[in-house]
C-alpha cells in the first residue's frame, strides 16, 4: 500500500475537504459529524479500527479513533487505543497522542 493511501479511505468521504487532515480536532469534518451522530457510526468505527491497524497509518487517524471511541460512551477505550499509538509513534507525536488519552481518561472523573 502506498505511503498515506490508508487516509484516503476515510478522507475521501469528507465531501472534497482536500485539508481533512490538517484541520484542527476542534472542528470536526463532516464524516466525523455524521458517523457519530448516526446508524452508521458503528461501521466507521469498525473502519478506523482497521486503518490503524495498517503499517503507516497516521496520527490523525488515531485521533479520530479516540474521539469516536470516546463519543460512543467508551472514553477508556479510545484513550488505550490513543496509548497503544503513543508508544508506536514515540517522540513528539506520541506527547500529542499521550496529552490526548489523558483528555479522555479524564471524562471518566
Amino acid at each position: 500500500m502506498a505511503p498515506g493511501a490508508a487516509t484516503g479511505i476515510v478522507t475521501s468521504m469528507s465531501d472534497g475537504d482536500a485539508g481533512a487532515n490538517d484541520r484542527s480536532d476542534d472542528h470536526p469534518s463532516s464524516v466525523d459529524a455524521f458517523a457519530m451522530w448516526s446508524a452508521s457510526a458503528p461501521s466507521m468505527l469498525a473502519v478506523l479500527e482497521l486503518l490503524t491497524r495498517l503499517p503507516g497509518c497516521p496520527i490523525d487517524e488515531f485521533m479520530r479513533l479516540g474521539q469516536a471511541l470516546a463519543t460512543m460512551g467508551r472514553p477508556d477505550d479510545g484513550a488505550r487505543a490513543l496509548e497503544g499509538a503513543a508508544d508506536r509513534f514515540g517522540g513528539s507525536d506520541g506527547d500529542q497522542l499521550r496529552r490526548a488519552a489523558t483528555r479522555l481518561w479524564a471524562q471518566l472523573n
